[in-house]
């Protein structure tokens, strides 16, 4: 057999062998060591839950489109937990493991203390950059009155049409309740 003839030969079994392209599982996309050993058991029965449904698409980008809204939320918030643990940002850190705590009890009764505020507490301003600000997850926020009472009618209008209150959002109702605590007006 010529050498040219076995080229050719295996040339044809390596086209007759499927290649699969190595997708990696979500279950290792976290160093679990960064988490607590209470949270590496959290995060891995999540993921056990949801992993079935974790599509690729064919550039091994994963597909999320059939997990819940309630799902994706909790998938982003481990992932939020996780860069800030990486990234060493505490605050942040505290934050996520404190929203991964609550239940929908928990997230209604902060929506009532949100909504609830004496708008009285925040200043009246012509214009935002008058009002106080804090930085809150890297972000400046203006605490004035006309920001609070949009805050409330967006939450107002999120919480009517989905039902749910992501991480972000009560986040953001968490830091008017903060300012609302430290503002003697």
């Amino acid at each position: 057999m010529s050498f040219k003839s076995m080229r050719n030969q295996l040339k044809a079994l390596r086209r007759k062998i499927p290649v699969k392209p190595q997708i990696p599982e979500l279950r290792d996309a976290f160093n679990l060591y960064l988490f607590t050993s209470a949270e590496q058991e959290r995060i891995q029965a999540f993921i056990e839950q949801i992993e079935p449904r974790v599509h690729h698409s064919k550039h091994g980008t994963p597909l999320l489109n059939e997990l819940t809204l309630e799902e994706t939320d909790q998938l982003e918030s481990w992932v939020r937990l996780y860069n800030a643990l990486d990234s060493e940002d505490i605050a942040t850190a505290a934050r996520c493991r404190r929203y991964l705590e609550l239940d929908c009890e928990d997230k209604e009764q902060v929506y009532s203390a949100f909504m609830s505020i004496d708008e009285s507490r925040f200043p009246v301003v012509s214009h935002c950059t008058d009002a106080p600000s804090v930085k809150w997850d890297g972000t400046t926020h203006y605490i004035y009155r006309g920001g609070y009472q949009w805050q409330k009618q967006h939450m107002r209008q999120h919480k009517a049409h989905s039902g749910y209150l992501r991480r972000w959002e009560i986040d953001g109702m968490w830091l008017w309740l903060e300012q609302a605590s430290l503002l003697v007006h």
